[in-house]
């Protein structure tokens, strides 16, 4: 997910910092599925060339689909405007943009200098701050 240009400030870095831990954890969990379904489908023809012998009888005699692997994730661009967090990116699916919604929805009542519950605040510019740091 590296190198980007990252513009927005220290308080959101552990909301910046876990979406990328569950897109990654994400991306990592469907590969493993993935590799563990084709070994399946490769042990299970092995069983149906043996005519089944030492195949467990409760399991399906079918093979199971293999999922389409999610393309790598790579952050283009994080940064701050209008107040919100915006993470802009290339790859990914669905499951991800839902992660990185919820992300810029976290980071709309996070002070974005610290990192507590904040709000946005119009002095010039909109700004997600904390009472502290609302100067």
């Amino acid at each position: 997910m590296y190198p980007c240009d990252v513009s927005a400030n220290d308080g959101w870095f552990v909301i910046i910092d876990n979406l990328c831990r569950a897109i990654q954890k994400h991306i990592d969990s469907r590969q493993r599925n993935i590799e563990w379904t084709i070994q399946f489908n490769q042990k299970m023809e092995t069983a149906r060339n043996n005519n089944w012998e030492d195949w467990p009888s409760y399991n399906a005699r079918e093979p199971k689909p293999v999922d389409q692997p999610i393309e790598q994730l790579v952050a283009t661009q994080i940064k701050e405007k209008f107040g919100g967090l915006r993470f802009y990116c290339n790859g990914g699916d669905e499951f991800t943009e839902g992660l990185i919604q919820m992300a810029e929805i976290m980071a709309e009542c996070t002070c974005e200098v610290c990192g507590k519950p904040g709000s946005a605040r119009n002095s010039g510019w909109i700004k997600t701050l904390c009472d502290e740091h609302d100067t």
